[in-house]
Protein backbone atom coordinates (compact mmCIF):
# COMPACT_ATOMS: atom_id res chain seq x y z
CA UNK A 1 0.00 0.00 0.00
CA UNK A 2 1.52 3.45 -0.96
CA UNK A 3 2.23 5.62 2.07
CA UNK A 4 0.29 8.96 2.91
CA UNK A 5 3.42 10.62 1.18
CA UNK A 6 2.87 9.06 -2.32
CA UNK A 7 -0.45 9.15 -2.11
CA UNK A 8 -0.76 13.40 -1.88
CA UNK A 9 1.97 13.29 -4.63
CA UNK A 10 0.53 10.94 -6.72
CA UNK A 11 -2.36 12.87 -6.84
CA UNK A 12 -0.45 16.01 -7.67
CA UNK A 13 0.90 14.34 -10.68
CA UNK A 14 -1.88 12.30 -11.82
CA UNK A 15 -3.28 14.88 -14.07
CA UNK A 16 -0.07 16.05 -15.65
CA UNK A 17 1.31 12.63 -16.36
CA UNK A 18 -2.23 11.26 -17.98
CA UNK A 19 -1.48 13.69 -20.29
CA UNK A 20 1.63 11.85 -21.36
CA UNK A 21 0.53 8.85 -21.38
CA UNK A 22 0.30 6.00 -19.22
CA UNK A 23 3.59 4.88 -19.52
CA UNK A 24 5.04 7.80 -18.02
CA UNK A 25 2.62 7.73 -15.58
CA UNK A 26 3.63 4.20 -14.25
CA UNK A 27 7.24 5.54 -14.15
CA UNK A 28 6.59 8.86 -12.39
CA UNK A 29 4.43 6.70 -9.81
CA UNK A 30 7.04 4.08 -9.23
CA UNK A 31 9.74 6.94 -8.52
CA UNK A 32 7.08 8.22 -6.02
CA UNK A 33 6.70 5.00 -4.36
CA UNK A 34 10.37 4.55 -3.79
CA UNK A 35 10.16 8.22 -2.25
CA UNK A 36 7.87 7.80 -0.23
CA UNK A 37 9.26 4.39 1.99
CA UNK A 38 12.36 6.19 2.14
CA UNK A 39 10.94 8.00 4.34
CA UNK A 40 10.84 6.29 8.09
CA UNK A 41 8.53 6.26 10.84
CA UNK A 42 8.69 8.44 13.66
CA UNK A 43 7.91 8.69 17.41
CA UNK A 44 7.06 12.06 18.78
CA UNK A 45 9.86 11.87 20.96
CA UNK A 46 12.28 11.81 17.88
CA UNK A 47 10.28 14.36 15.73
CA UNK A 48 10.84 16.77 18.77
CA UNK A 49 14.26 16.21 18.94
CA UNK A 50 14.88 16.79 15.11
CA UNK A 51 12.57 19.89 15.63
CA UNK A 52 15.16 21.27 18.77
CA UNK A 53 18.78 20.78 16.16
CA UNK A 54 16.77 22.49 13.06
CA UNK A 55 15.00 25.27 15.29
CA UNK A 56 18.59 25.77 17.10
CA UNK A 57 20.25 26.21 13.79
CA UNK A 58 17.78 28.30 11.96
CA UNK A 59 16.34 30.49 14.76
CA UNK A 60 12.58 29.96 15.90
CA UNK A 61 11.28 32.55 13.94
CA UNK A 62 12.94 31.79 10.53
CA UNK A 63 11.63 27.88 10.73
CA UNK A 64 8.16 27.58 9.67
CA UNK A 65 6.61 24.11 9.63
CA UNK A 66 7.19 23.58 5.90
CA UNK A 67 10.80 23.67 6.59
CA UNK A 68 10.57 21.36 9.26
CA UNK A 69 9.18 19.00 7.47
CA UNK A 70 11.70 19.48 4.37
CA UNK A 71 14.99 19.16 6.68
CA UNK A 72 13.82 15.83 8.53
CA UNK A 73 12.00 15.06 6.11
CA UNK A 74 8.45 14.54 6.85
CA UNK A 75 4.78 14.44 5.54
CA UNK A 76 3.66 17.16 7.18
CA UNK A 77 0.05 15.45 7.90
CA UNK A 78 2.35 13.04 10.09
CA UNK A 79 3.43 16.00 12.04
CA UNK A 80 0.07 17.48 12.29
CA UNK A 81 -1.11 14.56 13.98
CA UNK A 82 1.49 15.42 16.65
CA UNK A 83 0.71 18.82 16.99
CA UNK A 84 -1.44 21.38 15.58
CA UNK A 85 0.72 24.19 15.30
CA UNK A 86 4.21 25.59 15.44
CA UNK A 87 3.55 27.42 18.78
CA UNK A 88 2.43 23.68 20.31
CA UNK A 89 5.62 22.31 18.58
CA UNK A 90 8.30 25.25 20.38
CA UNK A 91 6.06 25.00 23.80
CA UNK A 92 7.25 20.91 23.28
CA UNK A 93 10.34 20.89 22.26
CA UNK A 94 10.77 23.31 25.84
CA UNK A 95 9.21 20.42 27.89
CA UNK A 96 11.07 18.30 26.26
CA UNK A 97 14.65 20.26 26.58
CA UNK A 98 13.92 20.89 30.16
CA UNK A 99 12.89 17.37 31.04
CA UNK A 100 16.63 15.77 29.10
CA UNK A 101 18.61 18.48 31.16
CA UNK A 102 16.75 17.92 34.82
CA UNK A 103 16.73 13.65 34.37
CA UNK A 104 21.25 14.57 33.73
CA UNK A 105 21.47 16.83 37.02
CA UNK A 106 19.10 15.26 38.74
CA UNK A 107 21.05 11.93 38.52
CA UNK A 108 24.32 13.67 39.50
CA UNK A 109 23.66 17.05 41.97
CA UNK A 110 23.68 15.32 45.12
CA UNK A 111 27.67 14.02 44.57
CA UNK A 112 28.68 18.07 45.16
CA UNK A 113 27.63 18.58 48.58
CA UNK A 114 29.23 21.50 50.34
CA UNK A 115 31.52 21.50 46.83
CA UNK A 116 30.61 25.10 45.08
CA UNK A 117 32.91 25.06 42.18
CA UNK A 118 32.48 20.91 41.52
CA UNK A 119 28.46 21.78 41.64
CA UNK A 120 29.22 24.63 39.11
CA UNK A 121 31.91 22.61 36.58
CA UNK A 122 29.46 19.30 36.67
CA UNK A 123 26.25 21.65 35.58
CA UNK A 124 28.22 23.43 33.03
CA UNK A 125 29.04 20.38 31.52
CA UNK A 126 25.68 19.33 31.50
CA UNK A 127 24.79 22.22 29.06
CA UNK A 128 27.60 21.43 27.19
CA UNK A 129 26.01 18.33 26.15
CA UNK A 130 22.99 20.01 25.59
CA UNK A 131 23.87 22.97 24.51
CA UNK A 132 21.83 22.78 20.98
CA UNK A 133 18.63 22.32 23.12
CA UNK A 134 19.58 25.21 25.57
CA UNK A 135 20.13 27.24 22.25
CA UNK A 136 16.99 26.77 21.18
CA UNK A 137 15.42 27.54 24.93
CA UNK A 138 17.13 30.86 25.08
CA UNK A 139 15.93 31.88 21.57
CA UNK A 140 11.95 31.10 23.21
CA UNK A 141 12.85 33.25 26.17
CA UNK A 142 14.56 36.27 24.03
CA UNK A 143 12.24 35.92 21.10
CA UNK A 144 9.83 39.50 21.00
CA UNK A 145 6.81 37.02 21.14
CA UNK A 146 8.29 34.98 24.42
CA UNK A 147 5.08 36.68 26.48
CA UNK A 148 2.53 36.31 24.07
CA UNK A 149 2.94 33.18 21.85
CA UNK A 150 5.39 31.23 24.49
CA UNK A 151 3.77 32.01 27.31
CA UNK A 152 3.14 28.74 28.76
CA UNK A 153 6.68 26.99 28.09
CA UNK A 154 8.55 30.33 29.27
CA UNK A 155 6.46 29.88 32.95
CA UNK A 156 7.54 26.73 32.88
CA UNK A 157 10.67 27.28 32.97
CA UNK A 158 10.89 29.99 35.32
CA UNK A 159 9.31 27.68 37.54
CA UNK A 160 12.05 25.05 37.26
CA UNK A 161 14.25 27.85 37.70
CA UNK A 162 12.93 29.25 40.67
CA UNK A 163 12.82 25.30 42.49
CA UNK A 164 16.70 24.54 40.99
CA UNK A 165 17.93 27.46 42.63
CA UNK A 166 16.90 26.63 45.99
CA UNK A 167 17.76 23.25 45.31
CA UNK A 168 21.43 23.67 44.45
CA UNK A 169 21.59 26.54 47.26
CA UNK A 170 21.15 23.46 49.71
CA UNK A 171 23.37 20.93 48.40
CA UNK A 172 26.42 23.43 48.23
CA UNK A 173 25.36 24.86 51.51
CA UNK A 174 24.43 28.61 50.55
CA UNK A 175 21.71 30.59 51.91
CA UNK A 176 19.05 30.94 49.42
CA UNK A 177 19.09 34.82 49.27
CA UNK A 178 23.16 34.92 49.30
CA UNK A 179 23.20 32.13 46.32
CA UNK A 180 20.03 33.49 43.89
CA UNK A 181 21.67 36.68 42.00
CA UNK A 182 24.77 34.52 41.81
CA UNK A 183 23.08 31.60 40.36
CA UNK A 184 21.03 33.98 37.87
CA UNK A 185 24.79 35.40 36.58
CA UNK A 186 25.87 31.62 36.35
CA UNK A 187 23.01 30.94 33.98
CA UNK A 188 23.52 34.41 32.12
CA UNK A 189 27.27 32.41 31.80
CA UNK A 190 25.35 29.41 30.52
CA UNK A 191 22.92 31.69 27.73
CA UNK A 192 26.13 33.27 26.55
CA UNK A 193 28.44 29.87 25.91
CA UNK A 194 25.30 28.37 24.04
CA UNK A 195 25.19 31.50 21.56
CA UNK A 196 28.80 31.62 21.01
CA UNK A 197 30.87 28.52 21.86
CA UNK A 198 33.25 31.09 23.50
CA UNK A 199 34.30 28.67 26.02
CA UNK A 200 37.45 30.66 27.05
CA UNK A 201 35.25 33.20 28.19
CA UNK A 202 32.75 31.29 29.72
CA UNK A 203 36.19 29.46 31.81
CA UNK A 204 36.66 33.11 33.03
CA UNK A 205 33.34 34.15 34.06
CA UNK A 206 32.76 30.87 35.61
CA UNK A 207 35.74 31.24 37.78
CA UNK A 208 34.76 34.65 39.15
CA UNK A 209 31.31 33.56 40.10
CA UNK A 210 32.98 30.85 42.43
CA UNK A 211 35.32 33.41 43.87
CA UNK A 212 32.48 35.40 44.61
CA UNK A 213 30.46 33.12 46.31
CA UNK A 214 32.81 31.39 47.86
CA UNK A 215 33.76 34.77 49.60
CA UNK A 216 29.90 36.20 50.14
CA UNK A 217 28.89 32.52 51.54
CA UNK A 218 31.33 31.98 53.96
CA UNK A 219 33.09 29.16 52.35
CA UNK A 220 35.66 30.18 51.18
CA UNK A 221 38.05 28.38 54.04
CA UNK A 222 36.31 25.36 54.48
CA UNK A 223 36.07 23.93 50.38
CA UNK A 224 39.52 22.46 49.08
CA UNK A 225 40.41 24.29 45.85
CA UNK A 226 40.27 22.54 42.62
Amino acid sequence: MLPKKGKIICAKVKIYAARRGRNEFMHINAEIKEEACTVPAQTKEEILDKCIGIFAENGIENTAVSVICRKMPINPATLYKFFSSKKEIISECVKRCSANIETELLSGMKKYENDIRGMGEFFFEVVKKNSKGMRFCVQVFTSPNSENDFNSPTLYFRNKYAVYSNIIAEIVGVDTKIFEPYFRLFLSVMYYYVLTDDEKQCNAQRLKIYELLLKEGGKEKTEPNK
